[in-house]
């Protein structure tokens, strides 16, 4: 569940469900997360894009516009992606800022700072300057190096327990249970 509050007073949330948004890929049924605008405190809250069936996740402000990520692009396309779609503080004007496709990935968990927009997709991260901005990778450089050694199986490095009492036997640099 989100949670946007815009310095107006606009508060905009989003229905919980059980899962991350990962595992409603397509989904249209009536437990899709749904967006629902509180014009002002005091006033009543209405469910944005009613007509939309497509669940709508992690709302935030960016400006005067609010930004989410949906799959809202069409009715149970075959590969559609979810994309970075934005509304005016009515709720109306609805915009769409990303165009990933199946190669690219789900757009997934869009946050702002209010001057760069950041998300990730298949495992990458991108960040946008503003709406209208190009989405750019974010390269990292984890300065790790993982090593890769091919585990010894030999006689000599398998022993099984003659008591059936789970052992432990040394692979790559760590521990392999045996029993």
């Amino acid at each position: 569940m989100g949670l946007a509050t815009h310095p107006s007073g606009v508060v905009v949330t989003n229905t919980p469900n059980g899962r991350d948004s990962a595992m409603w890929k397509r989904y249209r049924g009536g437990t899709a997360s749904r967006l629902w605008l509180r014009p002002s405190e005091g006033e009543g809250w209405r469910r944005l894009l009613p007509e939309v069936a497509a669940g709508c996740y992690a709302p935030s402000f960016f400006g005067d516009r609010l930004i989410f990520s949906s799959d809202l692009g069409g009715d149970l396309p075959q590969l559609e992606q979810a994309q970075l779609w934005s509304l005016d503080l009515n709720g109306d004007d609805l915009r769409q800022h990303t165009n990933h496709d199946v190669d690219a990935g789900y757009v997934r968990d869009p946050a702002t700072d209010g001057s760069t927009i950041v998300y990730h997709a298949r495992g990458r991260l991108y960040s946008m300057a503003g709406l209208d901005a190009k989405p750019q990778p974010i390269e990292i450089d984890l300065a790790v190096q993982r090593r890769s050694r091919p585990a010894e199986l030999s006689r000599r490095s398998v022993r099984c327990s003659p008591t059936g009492v789970p052992t432990a036997r040394p692979s790559n640099g760590g521990a392999l249970p045996t029993t």
